[in-house]
Order: structure tokens, then C-alpha cells, then sequence
């Protein structure tokens, strides 16, 4: 602190030093890593593309009657606002949130 004669050490994140050639390696598993999961992301994509029918925005809708018994129960896919997804959980209906990408439009 300024006008402070005292002196304290702060922690702080310590640096391992590798060699470069490990440090190589490791990148490497890590691209191979990520390549693996977005080859996984792309996969479940296409399913769930394939085994759900998109009912974009009466997502929350189509949800509660099938619940409800009023339609028969199919897979789905869809939108939903956040109240509409508290709504739906308040109901005791079990919904799986994905972030929205390829998975909601035909591939």
C-alpha cells in the first residue's frame, strides 16, 4: 500500500518449467482432444436432428400436452423462453437445454 512501510507477500500462480518438447506433446493431445469433441458435438447433432421432429417456438406447448396426455408422446425439439423452461420444470416436466446451433436446424 502507498505511505505503508510494510511488506507482505501475495500468493500467487506458480510457473513449472517443461521442456519443449513436452510442451509439444501435450499440445498435441489437446488438439486431438478437441477434434475428438467436436466430432462428438457434430454426432449428436445429426441424431438428435434425425430422432426429433423441431416444433421451434410451441416447444413449451407441444411439452405440456404431451405430459399432460392430451397428444401422443414423440420426441421433440424446439425453442423455449426462460420462463417458459422454469414453467415447464415447475410442472415436473424434464427437459434436456442445448445451446442452439446446427442441432436445431436440418443438416
Amino acid at each position: 500500500m502507498c505511505d505503508s512501510s510494510e511488506v507482505c507477500k501475495i500468493p500467487s500462480a506458480c510457473f513449472v518449467s517443461v521442456e519443449k518438447s513436452q510442451r509439444s506433446a501435450e499440445s498435441n493431445v489437446a488438439i486431438r482432444k478437441s477434434a475428438k469433441i467436436g466430432q462428438f458435438a457434430k454426432e449428436l447433432g445429426a441424431y438428435i436432428t434425425r430422432n426429433t421432429e423441431d416444433v421451434g417456438i410451441q416447444f413449451a406447448e407441444e411439452a405440456k400436452k404431451m405430459h399432460h396426455g392430451e397428444v401422443t408422446e414423440w420426441n421433440i425439439r424446439g425453442s423455449a423462453t426462460q420462463d417458459e423452461v422454469a414453467s415447464l420444470k415447475d410442472e415436473g416436466i424434464t427437459i434436456l437445454p442445448l445451446p442452439s446451433t446446427k442441432i436445431n436446424k436440418k443438416i
